[in-house]
C-alpha cells in the first residue's frame, strides 16, 4: 500500500505533468488543431486544408501535441491520421482537480478564482454533471440555461470565429448530442451562426453570466 506521502508525491507530479501538457496548449493553433481531432481523426495534409496553415506550421504543432501526449498518430497503408487523446485530456482533468475547486467532477475556476455565481448554479452542475461529462440536457429552462452558460464559457474561451466541425468536436468532450446544444446555444443567444461560422455572444448580450 502506498504511504500518504507517496500519495501526495504522486499526485504532485502528475498535476505538474498535465501543467506541462496544458502549456502545449496555449497557443491558438494547436488548441484549434486539437478541436477538429475531437470531432475526427485527420491527416496532415487535411489539417492544413482546414486551418489553411503552411505544412510545416502544422507539422511543428503536431509535434509539441504529440510530446505533450494529448493526440495519438495511427499509421495506415498511404496516409498517417492522428486524433485526439481523449484518455490524457480526462487524466489532465482529474490530476488538476485538486489544484482548484470542483463541483461534482466539473472544474468551476478560472485563473484560481471560482467562478460559479451562486449556489442554485453550483447545485445544478453537480446535478446535471457525472466525471466532467453531461449525463443530460435539462429539460427545465432554468436549468438548461445554467448549462448551456457552463459550456460556452468552457468550450469558446476565445472570442472569434468556429468552424461547426470545431463546435461539434468541443461540446462532444461534454455530451453526445452535439446539435441539440448548438440549436439551444443559438436559440439562447449564446452562439450565433453566419454563413457556417459560429461565435460566442458578446457578453452583454448574453444577459446573465456563470462569469
Amino acid at each position: 500500500m502506498l504511504s500518504r506521502r507517496s500519495t501526495t508525491v504522486n499526485e504532485h507530479e502528475a498535476s505538474l505533468d498535465s501543467l506541462t501538457a496544458l502549456r502545449a496548449m496555449v497557443d491558438p493553433s494547436r488548441v484549434r488543431i486539437l478541436g477538429l481531432l475531437l470531432a475526427r481523426p485527420m491527416a496532415v495534409e487535411e489539417l492544413v486544408a482546414s486551418l489553411n496553415m503552411p505544412a510545416p506550421s502544422v507539422s511543428h504543432h503536431i509535434r509539441l501535441l504529440l510530446e505533450a501526449g494529448l493526440i495519438r498518430q495511427h499509421a495506415e497503408p498511404q496516409r498517417v491520421l492522428y486524433s485526439a487523446g481523449v484518455d490524457r485530456l480526462q487524466e489532465m482533468a482529474r490530476s488538476l482537480t485538486p489544484m482548484g475547486t470542483s463541483v461534482g467532477g466539473i472544474d468551476t475556476t478560472v485563473d484560481g478564482k471560482c467562478d460559479i455565481a451562486n449556489a442554485y448554479d453550483v447545485k445544478v452542475l453537480r446535478d446535471f454533471f457525472r466525471d466532467g461529462r453531461l449525463v443530460a440536457i435539462p429539460a427545465q429552462e432554468k436549468k438548461k440555461d445554467v448549462v448551456l452558460r457552463y459550456l460556452v464559457n468552457r468550450c469558446f474561451p476565445e472570442d472569434r470565429g468556429y468552424t461547426e466541425r470545431e463546435v461539434n468536436g468541443l461540446l462532444s468532450a461534454y455530451h453526445e448530442d452535439v446539435a441539440s446544444l448548438r440549436r439551444f446555444m443559438i436559440v439562447g443567444g449564446l452562439l450565433t451562426r453566419d454563413a457556417g461560422v459560429y461565435r460566442p455572444a458578446q457578453e452583454g448580450s448574453r444577459g446573465r453570466s456563470l462569469l
